[in-house]
């Protein structure tokens, strides 16, 4: 639930920059910065939805107390933690924002061919001068690094990273939509 708050609350904030023709540039991430109130707010509805199962066009005047404005300020840090790393690479392109993207692929099985359908949903697609990087925000711990490529499609490997290897995986799904 922690990461679909933060995942919707940054879909809203980034799709007014959804254009593949117009860069986001320091500038309009600064302006998220600095309209802190307005960012604010948008978590804070996307958390009272989500948190408390509300219809999106329902009001809740219930304040939050505890645990829940430690939550709520925890994910308002991880959002300007993404800012403060988008800041770093402007200006870049938003190609995609939850993005649901599927592949078959055809596997030989005791039955014959069979063909399995692979999903996902990609968080972002953007481009930073000539390249393209598929984004997917992760809330907690995961590790950088993986001894091989190769150990990300070993199953039994017991500290397999799940994330590199998802990564890849959306990788291999947004190539056919990959323009270039």
């Amino acid at each position: 639930l922690f990461g679909s708050i933060l995942h919707e609350t940054l879909k809203v904030l980034y799709r007014p920059f959804l254009d593949a023709t117009t860069p986001v540039t320091r500038r309009k991430l600064e302006t998220l910065k600095i309209e802190e109130k307005k960012t604010k707010k948008v978590l804070l509805n996307i958390f009272k939805q989500l948190w408390f199962k509300l219809q999106a066009d329902k009001s809740d005047e219930r304040e939050l107390t505890g645990m829940n404005l430690i939550i709520l300020d925890i994910l308002h840090k991880y959002l300007n933690h993404v800012i403060d790393l988008d800041l770093k690479k402007a200006p870049f392109r938003i190609l995609s924002l939850e993005n649901s993207c599927q592949r078959s692929i055809e596997v030989e099985t005791s039955h014959g061919i069979e063909s399995v359908s692979i999903g996902g949903i990609i968080d972002r697609v953007d481009q930073v001068n000539e390249v393209i990087r598929v984004l997917d925000y992760k809330t907690g711990l995961v590790s950088k690094s993986f001894p091989t490529l190769s150990s990300l499609f070993e199953h039994e490997t017991k500290n397999r990273n799940g994330a590199a290897f998802q990564t890849l995986m959306y990788c291999w799904l947004y190539k056919p939509f990959d323009p270039s």
